[in-house]
């Protein structure tokens, strides 16, 4: 039975630190849409976000093998990931 894991991290730098880390662990990055297990589906942003078509999509990356399927969250700042744990 696969186990899923969602992270949400302050900025970009935390982002790629933790993405990297995965990689070491011989954890795949997954690039295409088709390829995200169906667990995720509603994470994945419809375009265009918020209404505004000039504003960039937040897409988590994702990340899966045999056992575990991971989702890493950009939050965009500070404030925002305070913002986001309030919410959950």
């Amino acid at each position: 039975m696969r186990k899923y894991f969602y992270f949400i991290v302050e900025g970009v730098h935390d982002t790629a630190a933790l993405n990297r880390f995965l990689k070491n662990l011989s954890v795949k990055s997954i690039r295409q849409v088709g390829e995200v297990d169906s667990f995720w589906e509603r994470t994945i942003p419809t375009f265009p976000h918020n209404g505004d078509l000039q504003k960039r999509v937040p897409v988590p990356s994702y990340f899966q093998n045999e056992s575990i399927s991971i989702a890493v969250q950009n939050a965009g700042g500070k404030l925002k990931l305070q913002m986001r744990l309030i919410r959950y």
